[in-house]
């Protein structure tokens, strides 16, 4: 009987001991863990909302170490991509963009000025380039779609358009494919 009692101290000290280095490890680890993934969290919701001067401060030579350090150098590039779209805001030459469809995904001001364009450049994203320049909804060919479909840099094209009121415009202007990240 004494060593049965002995035998079951032993295993409840060993199953205590267990839960107690299991309790130690998990500690250790949130404690190594959780901090440095509170601050990829934090500094992630602070980009969201609009803090582009967050940092990922994450040391170490391990994985979050690397991811930090990973998402620091997003976090540059697309600084970069912001000064370049302020760049494109501020040009004073009527500028516009549109993708491999032919859907306006940029067009500043100034064009809008000369075309005496009513909607926004918030409300033209997505409208074909056409509809934009010639008022057409139609696919008729236009040098935007030629560049879009050869590939190829149009210098000092020339094409006439009429103004929302009516105005007759001829205009010169150069057409380049530009392609982003996806290609």
């Amino acid at each position: 009987a004494a060593s049965r009692a002995r035998t079951l101290r032993s295993i409840v000290f060993s199953a205590a001991g267990g839960i107690l280095l299991v309790i130690a490890v998990f500690c250790f680890i949130r404690r190594r863990l959780g901090r440095r993934l509170e601050i990829l969290a934090s500094t992630s919701d602070s980009i969201v909302a609009g803090d582009y001067n967050a940092r990922f401060d994450i040391s170490g030579h391990d994985e979050l170490g690397h991811l930090g350090s990973n998402l620091a150098e997003m976090l540059q590039s697309l600084k970069k991509l912001g000064v370049a779209q302020s760049v494109m805001q501020g040009l004073e030459i009527p500028s516009a963009m549109c993708d491999l469809e032919g859907r306006v995904n940029f067009v500043n001001q100034p064009l809008l000025n000369l075309l005496e364009e009513p909607r926004s450049a918030a409300e033209l994203m997505g409208t074909p380039i056409n509809e934009l320049l010639y008022g057409n909804k139609g696919s008729t060919e236009s040098v935007f779609g030629k560049v879009i479909r050869t590939d190829e840099v149009c210098l000092g094209c020339e094409e006439h358009v009429t103004s929302r009121k009516g105005r007759a415009l001829r205009l010169l202007f150069d057409a380049n494919p530009v392609r982003d990240l996806e290609g």
